[in-house]
């Protein structure tokens, strides 16, 4: 399928499943390490199916979603808090990926916080979103470090 083909269009309430569905698919397919398991599956769809109809309720104007052939597969959520822009969710499924779709889909969620006095993005290390996050105006990367693990008091330096 040709990118002319994929739809960039607002979110709409009834599109609250299909994207927490496609979202998980991109997840697990390009970072299955950090996708935690569910013991229940309806439970967890539900949740992220409550959570993007939540942001798309609240925030519709930062609500984008990528549609091919009548079906969600990628979305970009963006909210406004207390003056502060989040991206709240990104994703692309990876058949998609690599042709400047994530760009347009991207693009009118980043515009809705342009006024906002703030603006964060929460990154997973995969280095197109990097890429992209990083070249937003206004954005700079600034390096973290995740760990995992107990923690062990005994072994901390004086």
């Amino acid at each position: 399928m040709s990118p002319e083909a994929v739809t960039i269009r607002p979110m709409r309430p009834d599109d609250a499943p299909a994207v927490a569905a496609a979202a998980r698919t991109a997840l697990e397919e390009l970072d299955p390490q950090n996708v935690a398991p569910e013991a229940d599956e309806a439970l967890r769809a539900a949740g992220a199916t409550a959570r993007v109809g939540h942001i798309q309720d609240t925030d519709p104007g930062g609500c984008w979603v990528a549609e091919a052939g009548g079906r969600i597969v990628g979305s970009a959520l963006g909210l406004i808090r207390d003056g502060v822009w989040g991206l709240s969710l990104f994703a692309l499924l990876p058949a998609f990926q690599g042709r400047g779709i994530g760009r347009r889909l991207y693009a009118p969620a980043l515009e809705y916080g342009a006024g906002e006095s703030g603006g964060i993005i929460l990154s997973s290390s995969h280095p197109a979103a990097m890429r992209c996050y990083g070249s937003s105006p206004g954005y700079r990367l600034v390096p973290t470090v995740g760990l995992a693990g107990s923690w062990d008091p005994r072994r901390a330096p004086a």
